[in-house]
């Protein structure tokens, strides 16, 4: 676990404070300073899911969701470089902002730009025509008043609880910040990278339109090496 933090720590030390691209004098919000990002609102669902480092699987490009549920090391050269993926990615439907880790030993400052930067690259993104979700990720449910700015109400977000569905400490964690951002937020679309139980569909009861996707190989006949495991609606799952 120490190598890995290390590893973590030495990552963002080799990066810039502020993406390269980022627009000087762009609309921050919160204690966190958080950059404000426009209202996703989605005409349709994702029909397939890929993580950025597999893009090249996709099948139809404008129907895929890319997605940074990975190891943060996989994509150091994307949060330092994020123009420059503006090409390889500008043909896909749906992006989700860099799912960058949160620590329970880091400082809050240190989470704080952590945050943000994957905010920052978001916008980016954003001003490039890009059609980006916000991903929130929390480590103390009372991060979340602060997390949750400058995302609009009655947008679409992007949440995994991927990695943390055996550990019960972790798994309530999920439900209960999960129940504080729909609060804060009130999404008209939640993406959900993971699976989903009794608890998260009650808590995402009154979602419009709930997509979870799933970690996990397709077989060929698919779209994807990973996939869209199942678009849920208000009307179907509840």
């Amino acid at each position: 676990m120490a190598d890995i933090q290390d590893k973590l720590r030495l990552q963002f030390e080799g990066l810039p404070t502020v993406p390269k691209g980022y627009p000087q004098g762009h609309p921050v919000v919160g204690d966190w300073q958080l950059p404000v990002m426009k209202q996703v609102t989605l005409s349709k669902n994702p029909l397939a899911a890929v993580g950025f480092d597999d893009r090249k699987k996709s099948v139809n490009h404008r129907d895929t969701l890319i997605h940074f549920y990975r190891d943060d090391l996989k994509f150091n050269g994307v949060l330092a470089r994020p123009k420059t993926w503006v090409s390889r990615l500008m043909d896909f439907g749906y992006i989700v902002t860099p799912d960058i880790s949160l620590g329970d030993d880091m400082p809050w400052w240190v989470m704080a730009h952590r945050v943000f930067y994957s905010r920052a690259v978001g916008v980016i993104w954003q001003l490039r025509g890009m059609t980006v979700i916000p991903n929130i990720r929390w480590r103390y449910l009372n991060q979340i008043p602060q997390i949750t700015q400058g995302i609009p109400v009655g947008s679409t977000i992007a949440v995994s609880n991927y990695g943390f569905r055996r550990n019960p400490v972790e798994k309530q964690l999920f439900a209960d910040g999960l129940l504080l951002v729909l609060d804060i937020l009130n999404p008209t679309t939640v993406i959900l990278f993971g699976s989903i139980n009794g608890e998260l569909e009650y808590i995402l009861r009154d979602i419009p339109n709930v997509v979870v996707l799933e970690k996990r190989v397709l077989s060929n006949s698919n779209l994807q090496a990973e996939g869209l495991s199942s678009t849920l609606c208000q009307d179907t799952l509840f």
